[in-house]
């Protein structure tokens, strides 16, 4: 058995498609639970609820997180809720700028590990073989069928990877910024919250940019294009400095970000396309490389 997991700084996805919020916090006894939708995990004599409200980690070093591995085993308990014990080879992500210092590092928290984990009262056992990292973004461009060159930007909730791949599939060159959204929608819920005397996070805004928003009962317009236009703009400039846009033919957006920032990055570079699947694409080609390379 192969899974891929990618987990990423506002979510953490699988290869069987589970998505949930990479927040964490510790349970507390007095913890109310009516719909039944909270995900208590007990790991390591310690409880907590994932997913819900919490903390997220807002720092590139993955392999460094107290974190990574509650939530990947979590991911991969979610992924076969049918079987107690999981045994299988793992594919998993790091972000491209940190993949050469946390490569090894990363392996050792996975790799020929016996894990005992309990998730909304039942408990697994997960056994891991061989661990398995490739690069955000750059890994993304295999999941394109038929391309040979191309520019892929992988936007995520803290971090935006890029890779530039020329003739042949050759990888030319690959930069991480610390561009991703959850900096914009903190923007955006700190404008929102002004305007109509709201207290909101960058959950929230997620929320409405979705759902809409709703004041005294009537649904408003958002009026935050000044705000995501300037932040795309930040991006746009972080990437014509790397890279001579103009000469690139094929330009990929993919992750969540690159889903919500797609219409407005596409007025400036009108040839720029979403690829299919975006939130999942990492993982998903995580998963493609991972059976080729544990199958042979």
């Amino acid at each position: 058995m192969i899974i891929a997991v990618d987990k990423g700084t506002a979510y953490t996805k699988t290869s069987e498609l589970i998505s949930f919020k990479s927040t964490i916090r510790k349970y507390s006894d007095n913890e109310l639970n009516f719909s039944q939708d909270k995900i208590i995990v007990e790991y390591d004599k310690k409880k907590y609820v994932i997913g819900s409200n919490g903390k997220t980690n807002t720092n590139l070093f993955k392999s460094k997180h107290d974190e990574t591995k509650l939530l990947v085993l979590t991911a991969i308990a979610l992924s076969y809720p049918e079987e107690s014990r999981i045994q299988t080879h793992l594919v998993t992500g790091l972000p491209i700028g940190r993949i050469g210092y946390e490569k090894d590092d990363m392996k050792r928290l996975f790799q020929y590990t016996h894990n005992a984990i309990t998730v909304n009262n039942q408990k697994y056992i997960v056994d891991i073989g061989v661990a398995e990292i490739f690069p955000e973004g750059a890994s993304s461009f295999y999941y394109l069928e038929d391309i040979d060159s191309g520019l892929i930007i992988d936007i995520g909730g803290l971090s935006i990877d890029v890779a530039l791949y020329t003739r042949g599939r050759k990888l030319e060159k690959y930069s991480t910024y610390r561009l991703g959204v959850l900096p914009l929608y903190r923007e955006i819920a700190n404008y929102l919250g002004s305007k109509y005397s709201l207290t909101l996070n960058e959950w929230n805004v997620e929320e409405i940019l979705k759902e809409g928003l709703f004041i005294d009962g009537n649904k408003v317009d958002l009026d935050i294009s000044h705000i995501v236009n300037a932040y795309v703009q930040q991006i746009i400039q972080a990437l014509e400095f790397d890279y001579n846009i103009p000469q690139i033919q094929k330009i990929f957006l993919t992750g969540g970000g690159g889903e919500f920032l797609y219409s407005y990055i596409k007025k400036i570079i009108p040839r720029s396309q979403l690829m299919n699947n975006p939130r999942f694409t990492n993982v998903l080609t995580y998963k493609l490389l991972g059976e080729v390379l544990f199958n042979g």
